[in-house]
């Protein structure tokens, strides 16, 4: 990748490395504010307080370990009031016969991690097929889950089916905020993982007192890497799910082959490359081999990845990163017609469409 992080960032990293390396003790002089609001933005104050935990960290002051452990214990209750939240709904939708798995969250904590509290705690995120999505609404408001989405008929739950994966809600005391996913990605995003495989082989991981199902092993690493990319890897904690995971199942080219020659391995190796150079994620030498070929193949877009940290989310930047994910050439039609129809593109200020791709995409729409 271009450059170097700033020494902030590579100690951030270095106390979220898994490769016992670069995350051995780290000297030097830091700004410690900015080493806290990093953690806090790439959701990763739980390395923090693990390295701080560890002594790796000796010359930390005292003002920035309390902030750490303040937010560890933060994160910790919010972990705990999830998986209470997460036990109770799937209780109530497996009682009305309604399959369910839990992605990411609270599955991938105990999993890879070790304990709710190592990972962040942020929403809540259910998969079920898209039949079962009507019966959900109404469980979930006797739960006391307020969709944020108006769903006034079923037009406009039709229309969020084909054009989206999720519904969202909250919780009627605001702590708990849930997606609702029928697809685990948008259709204007490929992914590797077709409709029915996620039902096939789920995987159970105990929580708390119950038990939950999410994806198989070899399943959630797809997610995951998926899951990353499409958002651009703008929180470095997703890179730390995928690097946890393969520090406890690794990944073998015999799991990956399928996936590598499909629409989404660009996406894949992508996440499997950044998780092994940012974190230190082992892999095994086939997987590493054809890692270190796409890296060859695509350098530019290993080298234009960093810059993709903040901006808008129509810069020009952004949109060449997800089309220069996609292999066929229908992926990036069907990308490039799902932004023309993005209400937010339509009430973006002027000054905000100022791309050349955001000019293009302008006169487009209105020759539709």
């Amino acid at each position: 990748m271009r450059g170097k992080p700033n020494s902030e960032l590579a100690l951030l990293l270095a106390c979220a490395a898994v490769d016992g390396t670069t995350g051995h003790r780290v000297a030097g002089e830091f700004d410690w504010d900015q080493l806290l609001a990093l953690a806090q933005h790439h959701r990763l104050t739980t390395a923090l307080h693990a390295a701080l935990s560890a002594d790796r960290l000796p010359q930390a002051p005292d003002g920035f370990r309390r902030a750490v452990a303040a937010a560890y214990h933060t994160n910790a209750q919010q972990a705990l009031r999830n998986a209470g939240a997460l036990l109770q709904i799937v209780r109530e939708l497996e009682r009305e016969e309604v399959p369910v798995l839990t992605l990411k969250g609270p599955a991938v904590a105990v999993a890879g991690y070790g304990g709710l509290a190592q990972r962040h705690a942020g929403d809540l995120d259910l998969l079920v097929p898209k039949a079962h999505v009507p019966a959900c609404l109404p469980l979930l408001r006797e739960l006391g889950y307020r969709p944020l989405q108006e769903i006034s008929n079923d037009r406009v739950l039709e229309a969020l089916f084909r054009s989206w994966h999720h519904l969202n809600f909250v919780r009627e005391d605001g702590l708990v905020a849930i997606e609702l996913h029928w697809r685990l990605s948008a259709p204007r995003h490929p992914i590797a993982i077709a409709p029915d495989e996620p039902w096939q082989q789920p995987t159970r991981v105990p929580l708390g007192e119950g038990m939950v199902a999410t994806l198989a092993t070899d399943m959630q690493l797809l997610y995951l890497c998926e899951h990353g990319s499409r958002h651009a890897w703008k929180r470095f904690f997703w890179l730390q799910d995928v690097a946890l995971h393969l520090q406890g199942t690794g990944a073998g080219l015999d799991t990956l082959d399928r996936v590598l020659r499909g629409p989404a391995g660009r996406r894949v190796l992508f996440g499997l490359g950044l998780a092994r150079e940012l974190l230190g994620a082992p892999l095994s030498p086939a997987v590493a081999a054809k890692v270190d070929e796409a890296q060859r193949r695509a350098p530019k877009l290993y080298l234009a990845w960093p810059s993709l940290e903040g901006g808008s989310a129509f810069s020009l930047g952004r949109h060449r990163y997800q089309l220069s994910m996609m292999t066929r050439p229908r992926d990036r039609v069907r990308y490039l017609l799902a932004i023309l129809e993005r209400p937010e593109f339509t009430t973006l200020p002027e000054t905000r469409r100022s791309s050349p791709l955001d000019r293009l995409l302008k006169r487009l729409r209105r020759l539709r």
